[in-house]
């Protein structure tokens, strides 16, 4: 085991360790909700929460006009 010298978690692998000491221990969350305040220090984790939280809603465009092939709205709660 691998053990953090700031705060003590534990890690069964090196690699999770660094990765705990490089972006979460002692910093900030740098990614936010675009629908509630939660923030997560990982991009992982924020996906996570986006499709847990909140209902997820994929359009197809049909526009031959438009750049894009379909949008993606977040909205709301999952539990609304």
């Amino acid at each position: 085991m691998y053990a953090c010298a700031r705060c003590a978690k534990l890690y069964k692998l090196k690699s999770s360790l660094n990765r705990h000491l490089r972006y979460e221990c002692g910093h900030e969350p740098k990614f936010h909700c675009t629908v509630c305040p939660y923030r997560a220090k990982l991009r992982e984790h924020l996906k996570s929460h986006y499709a847990a939280k909140h209902v997820v809603t994929t359009i197809v465009n049909t526009d031959p006009d438009t750049d894009y092939d379909h949008v993606v709205l977040l909205t709301g709660s999952a539990y609304e």
